[in-house]
C-alpha cells in the first residue's frame, strides 16, 4: 500500500463521517429518538462503508474477496468510531492545546479570534523589541 491509498483512505473515512454524520441527524429526527444514537450510527456506518466498496469495486472492475468485505466492515466501524468520539474529542484537544513555553496570555483556545491572537502576538513582540531597544540603550 503506497503513500497515495493511505491518503485516499483516509480521506474516504473522512467523507464518510461527515455523511454518516448527517444522516445520523436525519434519521434520529424521523424516528424520534426510538433507536439508541450509538447503534444507528454503528448501522448506519458500516452500511454506507460496504455501498461504498462495493461501488468501488464495480467501476473499478475489482474481484470481490472475502477479506476485503471483513476489511470494509472494519473500516466501517472505524467511521463510526469516528462519527461517535471523532468531534467530541477533536474539541476537547483543541481547548487543551496550549503553545510550548509561551506566556499565559499567549494560551490558545480552541474557540479564539485569530485576529485577536495576532494582535496580541505582534503586541508582545512590539513590547520585547521596544524593551531590547531602551536596554541597548542604557548600557551605551
Amino acid at each position: 500500500m503506497n503513500i497515495t491509498n493511505i491518503t485516499a483512505l483516509i480521506t474516504i473515512i473522512g467523507a464518510l463521517t461527515v455523511v454518516v454524520n448527517l444522516l445520523t441527524e436525519v434519521v434520529k429526527k424521523s424516528t424520534w429518538n426510538k433507536i439508541p444514537t450509538n447503534i444507528l450510527v454503528v448501522l448506519l456506518s458500516v452500511v454506507l462503508t460496504l455501498v461504498a466498496f462495493f461501488a468501488y469495486c464495480q467501476i473499478n472492475a475489482v474481484a470481490v474477496l472475502w477479506y476485503m468485505v471483513v476489511a470494509a466492515v472494519i473500516v466501517g466501524l472505524l467511521v463510526a468510531y469516528s462519527a461517535m468520539f471523532g468531534f467530541d474529542k477533536l474539541k476537547e484537544a483543541l481547548a487543551q492545546i496550549t503553545v510550548g513555553d509561551l506566556p499565559k496570555s499567549l494560551t490558545v483556545q480552541a474557540d479564539a479570534d485569530v485576529d485577536s491572537i495576532a494582535a496580541t502576538i505582534a503586541q508582545k513582540v512590539q513590547n520585547a523589541a521596544v524593551e531590547g531597544a531602551v536596554s541597548n540603550a542604557e548600557s551605551k
